[in-house]
């Protein structure tokens, strides 16, 4: 699922972003610098808010990259954390700042184990693990 957003870019024209089986990408590779991280850690914060059922009471157990993501960036102090205890934006943040382009998150949820996957430029997002 492709979103283009080039006209003008406000979160408010991203549609909703709940995880299914296809990949969702948004088109914000048009903005550069501090602009293109606002805008990917105001997209990713929409993605855990939109697909709360999945990430309400899940547990980050483990960030999977080449390079290393430093969880005191996002007010942990090590993994595992509860992703509501994670600061606002903080690991949005975090993750953009790793320099990587592409990451695997991996949850501990209700319903199981459940691996998210995100690239940065045109951020794409999806499920490594299928729900239920």
């Amino acid at each position: 699922m492709f979103f283009s957003t080039r006209r003008d870019w406000t979160l408010a024209r991203v549609p909703d972003l709940t995880l299914d089986d296809d990949v969702i990408v948004i088109d914000i590779g048009f903005l550069s610098g501090d602009a293109h991280r606002e805008a990917f850690a105001s997209i990713f914060a929409k993605l855990i808010k939109d697909n709360g059922a999945l990430t309400e009471d899940a547990i980050l157990r483990s960030v999977d990259a080449p390079r290393a993501v430093r969880t005191v960036g996002f007010g942990a102090e090590c993994l595992p954390v509860r992703m509501n205890e994670v600061g606002p934006l903080l690991l949005e943040r975090a993750l953009y700042d790793s320099g990587n382009e592409t990451v695997l998150l991996e949850l501990d949820t209700v319903g199981g184990r459940r691996v998210i996957g995100l690239r940065f430029d045109d951020p794409e997002f999806w499920l490594e693990t299928p729900l239920p």
